[in-house]
């Protein structure tokens, strides 16, 4: 584009900015709706019980016109628009939605079932594949800036006037860490053009590296919970059936009033309750493996305790051993990058 061609003119924006309204009530917000309808259909139909609680399809959002119009000055976008109608061809995002899992092996098993629709050959799929370079996994490869998460890019059939169209849309999956790393660096919130302080940049890499060591722990922890639960399903007893040798009434009087000692065979021995992590339970764990206390508010203190309990996380012993890995973890990065 030689100079002085600059398509963003003042007319040009307020074009771009009245073309955005008409589609975001035409276009955006049914497909919105539609999108997070399909995905949990979806997710309900290919999970069970159990892992489908381990799966959440958030609300889903519209690219605002600001930032739309901020992405669309990219150099990766500015050479190929010329009119305010190249901006929503161009940019495939403007409508999206995320699926926040419990562990890496979620993330992946989503993806492949989401995968398997949009590529199928039926006519009627919820989902289709539009584009040859649709999916980016920066969970196996992350982002510079320490991002981590896996992204599909889908068309969505959605009824605009007397026809279908399929509209493009992003779909983010990611862990409960990943999300939490996103959103403790307000990595999501970052518009196109910002500067970020190299502090920020470095403080975001520690995280999101030490964040993914506690993913795969996360993982170790899940796959062994599965194995408990298929060891216990295996090696459990199958229910005998009912006697039909006594009468109801000596059944039911038997049950009612059993012996002292048949009492004393059959009762359980009660468990331990399971140890409660409390926040000096924490500190006491961050001093023995850090060498001192946390310099954190009472704020963040609920936000790690919550995250520790969806991981199964209760003992300080547990949060010691993790902290250790972490430290491990970020002075072989300081070793790698020089200090950084």
């Amino acid at each position: 584009m030689a100079l002085g061609d600059d398509p963003f003119t003042p007319e040009f924006v307020q074009a771009f900015y009245s073309l955005y309204d008409k589609l975001e009530r035409q276009r955006f917000k049914p497909t919105v709706d539609i999108l997070n309808h399909n995905l949990r259909t979806l997710l309900d139909a290919k999970f069970g019980a159990s892992p489908r609680l381990r799966l959440r399809v958030e609300s889903g959002r519209i690219k605002s016109a600001n930032r739309l119009l901020l992405k669309a000055q990219l150099s990766k976008y500015r050479d190929r628009i010329k009119k305010p109608e190249d901006i929503f061809v161009e940019i495939h995002d403007i409508v999206g939605t995320r699926i926040s899992c419990n562990t890496l092996n979620d993330v992946y098993a989503v993806a492949r079932e989401i995968k398997t629709v949009a590529t199928s050959q039926l006519a009627n799929c919820t989902m289709v594949k539009q584009h040859e370079d649709y999916e980016d996994d920066y969970i196996k490869n992350p982002k510079e800036s320490g991002y981590r998460g896996l992204s599909l890019l889908v068309g969505v059939p959605v009824a605009i006037g007397d026809h279908t169209e399929h509209v493009t849309c992003e779909i983010q999956i990611r862990t409960l860490l990943q999300h939490a790393w996103g959103e403790l660096t307000h990595e999501d919130t970052y518009k196109p053009e910002m500067k970020i302080p190299a502090l920020i940049v470095v403080l975001s890499k520690r995280l999101a590296n030490t964040l993914a060591v506690l993913d795969e722990i996360a993982q170790d922890i899940r796959n062994e919970l599965d194995k408990l639960e298929t060891e216990h399903v295996a090696s459990a007893p199958l229910p005998e059936p009912a006697s039909t040798t006594q009468p109801v009434g000596l059944q039911a009087e038997a049950v009612a009033a059993p012996t002292e000692e048949a009492a004393a065979r059959s009762e359980p021995v009660p468990l331990p309750p399971p140890p409660s992590l409390t926040v000096p339970a924490i500190q006491k764990a961050f001093q023995a493996a850090l060498g001192r206390q946390p310099d954190v508010s009472e704020g963040l203190y609920d936000l790690v305790l919550t995250g520790f309990q969806k991981v199964s996380i209760s003992s300080e012993h547990e949060v010691e051993s993790i902290l250790r890995i972490m430290r491990t973890s970020i002075e072989g990065l300081e070793s790698k990058y020089g200090g950084v």
